[in-house]
């Protein structure tokens, strides 16, 4: 199991209107930052992380940033 320290960085609070315009993900061995604005961004890859079931995920704020994650990347 790999434990994955997951935050987003979003235009405002409000995931009915405000864009994620980045995710960092952090773990024992890395670090790395996702770029949502970044045309080589993709969906598919981000839903690939999440699905896997070998990674466990930690969030600061579990609320905001799965409110955000499910407005506007449908996980």
């Amino acid at each position: 199991m790999t434990l994955l320290a997951v935050d987003l960085e979003t235009t405002g609070l409000n995931w009915k209107k405000d864009v994620v315009l980045g995710i960092g993900i952090a773990s024992e061995e890395t670090t790395m930052y996702l770029d949502c604005r970044d045309e080589q961004f993709s969906r598919d890859s981000l839903m690939e992380l999440f699905n896997n079931e070998e990674h466990e995920f930690i969030f600061h704020n579990a609320k905001f940033d799965l409110h955000f994650l499910r407005a506007v990347f449908d996980i």
